[in-house]
C-alpha cells in the first residue's frame, strides 16, 4: 500500500510509500496541513498552541494536531470502523503518524476521543515477520498504547484475523504477557494480527 492509495483525497501531492511517511518532512507537512485546514473539519480542541480537529465522517476520517505557531502537523490518526469476528460491535482501526519530538496528545485522542465512540480500537493489520524487519517503532506505540490502557481499567489483547481467535491480557506483569503473546506470534509469523484495546472486557 502507498501513502497515496491510503489518501486519495490528495492525489495532488506527490507521495511516497507509507513507510516513507514522514511528519518531520516540513514541506510534505506543511503541504499535507493545508489540505486538511481546506476541509471541512469539527474542532475537538483548541489551546494557545494546538488546534485539535476531525475531518471526515463520524466512522471513517482523520484526527489532526495543528501546531499553529509552526503550522504543522504534530499528530494524524487516520481511523475508520472495521468489523472483526470476534467482536459483537465493530472496532474503530487506528493508524497513527507523529512528527518526531512532538508532544504527545495519545490520551486526549485514544481514550477521550476515539474510546468514547468506540468501545473497541485496534490496530492495522501486521504480521510477526514485519514487526522484526520493518516496523519497530509502531510496536512500540501500541505497547505503550495497552500499557496506558490498563492503567486506566481497559483491556488489551491480540486479535488473529486467519483463526480469529484473541489473546487477552488478564492481569499481572504486562511485560510477561508479551513475552508469552510474543511466543504466541512466532507460530504464526506469516498470520495477520492487530493489537486490541477496549473500555469493555473482551
Amino acid at each position: 500500500m502507498t501513502m497515496h492509495n491510503l489518501m486519495s483525497e490528495y492525489e495532488s501531492l506527490t507521495l511516497g510509500p507509507l513507510s516513507e511517511f514522514d511528519l518531520s518532512k516540513k514541506q510534505f507537512n506543511k503541504q499535507i496541513a493545508i489540505n486538511f485546514l481546506n476541509k471541512n473539519k469539527e474542532t475537538i480542541s483548541e489551546d494557545d498552541e494546538h488546534l485539535l480537529f476531525r475531518t471526515g465522517g463520524q466512522l471513517n476520517g482523520y484526527i489532526v494536531a495543528l501546531d499553529k505557531k509552526r503550522n504543522c502537523i504534530d499528530y494524524l490518526v487516520k481511523f475508520d470502523k472495521k468489523s472483526l469476528e470476534q467482536f459483537d460491535s465493530n472496532a474503530m482501526q487506528a493508524m497513527v503518524w507523529r512528527r518526531f519530538g512532538a508532544p504527545s496528545i495519545t490520551d486526549l485522542v485514544f481514550f477521550d476521543y476515539l474510546l468514547q465512540r468506540s468501545s473497541i480500537v485496534v490496530s492495522s493489520t501486521r504480521t510477526a515477520s514485519e514487526i522484526l524487519l520493518e516496523r519497530p517503532r509502531g510496536e512500540t506505540f501500541w505497547i505503550d498504547i495497552m500499557g496506558r490502557a490498563t492503567r486506566r481499567g481497559g483491556f488489551v489483547g491480540l486479535y488473529n484475523q486467519v483463526n480469529h481467535s484473541l489473546i487477552k491480557f488478564d492481569g499481572g506483569s504486562l511485560y510477561e504477557w508479551l513475552i508469552f503473546a510474543n511466543d504466541w506470534l512466532k507460530n504464526t509469523p506469516s498470520e495477520p494480527f492487530r493489537y486490541v484495546v477496549s473500555n469493555e472486557i473482551l
